[in-house]
């Protein structure tokens, strides 16, 4: 979708369904980011209604069969958020299904930038902006999940960790079956001999791909949680080594250590284990990256873009390699001939 059909689109949507409005003028569409699952545009709209009023504000598509469901959730979930500590762009409108083509979620713009962007143009400050970020991560895996409405829309199946690292495991059992990837197997099998070796009995709220990219700073050092399209209740390590993961691969181990040491300083609870979690988290990566190198319909959870795109930075996949083998002694060599 181009920009003009999404300022085309906006105009009829708002006309038809805020009557009120007279003079609707969609401005600024600007394309924000094509990520796995959804597109995300900014605009503004003017309007008058008992006077002259203009805002900007962000619309995220969801595409695919799936795209309702998602979009549903992740409405459901930021408006619950709206009632506890963790900020996030405020939630505006949700459309399952209109004139756009796709459901979409029309929220909040907030005025700053991504951290990611932050930390390479104020590195004097590094230090502040990574603890900050780590202690976000704490505060969304304490919080009082089970108070939050719309419970049953966003959460499902996590009655304890165990039984929800389990699912984790069926899940990717079935997938390296469903897309033919036995090359994984040996992986699996490591984390389901050691899987009653990380006992937790907590349940947290997990973000589902906490990184400094799925966070937003404004002008006054608030810190903002974007994208919780993968959010779920489980185990905090299985988010934890995502995080963890995905900083070492593209930033580095200190990044990786400053995160962990301040998220284990500060979380009320213990944090054990957490290689086993990491090798869980590179299975995550891997496994999406291989099916989806060879991306064919729908049914692969990624964006073809975006792959196309990972193909051309595998740098980072190489360490992911590289840190499995350190924790398993595990090589995967069907894919490492992919690279």
């Amino acid at each position: 979708m181009q920009a003009f059909e999404v300022a085309e689109g906006l105009t009829d949507y708002y006309t038809k369904a805020y009557t009120e409005y007279e003079e609707v003028v969609i401005s600024n569409v600007t394309r924000m980011t094509e990520g796995w699952e959804t597109i995300v545009y900014a605009y503004n709209l003017s309007y008058f209604h008992r006077g002259r009023f203009s805002k900007d504000l962000i619309i995220r598509f969801y595409p695919g069969s799936d795209g309702a469901e998602k979009a549903v959730k992740e409405f459901n979930l930021m408006a619950s958020l709206m009632m506890t500590t963790i900020q996030v762009p405020d939630p505006y409108r949700l459309e399952t299904e209109s004139n756009l083509g796709m459901p979409f979620i029309i929220m909040e713009k907030i005025v700053g930038e991504l951290m990611s962007n932050r930390i390479l143009e104020d590195q004097a400050n590094l230090d502040w902006y990574l603890t900050n970020f780590a202690l976000t991560l704490v505060e969304i895996h304490t919080v009082d999940f089970q108070t939050m409405i719309h419970r049953s829309d966003t959460y499902k199946g996590a009655e304890t960790p165990y039984k929800y690292l389990a699912q984790q495991l069926t899940g990717y059992k079935d997938r390296i079956e469903m897309h033919n990837k036995p090359e994984f197997i040996p992986v699996l099998r490591w984390l389901v001999e050691r899987m009653d070796t990380v006992p937790n009995n907590r349940l947290s709220l997990l973000h589902g791909d906490f990184h400094l990219a799925n966070v937003m700073i404004d002008n006054d050092k608030d810190l903002y949680v974007i994208d919780w399209i993968d959010a779920s209740i489980g185990d905090f390590r299985v988010d934890l080594a995502w995080t963890l993961l995905l900083h070492e691969i593209n930033l580095g181990k200190p990044i990786r250590d400053t995160i962990l040491n301040t998220y284990t300083q500060n979380a009320p609870f213990p944090v054990e284990e957490i290689k086993y979690f990491e090798v869980l988290a590179i299975l995550r990566q891997l496994l999406d990256l291989s099916i989806n190198f060879n991306y064919q319909n729908e049914m692969a959870r990624l964006n073809p873009n975006v792959v196309d795109h990972m193909k051309d930075n595998l740098e980072p996949v190489k360490r992911s390699l590289r840190i499995l083998y350190g924790h398993t002694h595990i090589k995967i060599p069907e894919f490492e001939q992919m690279l």
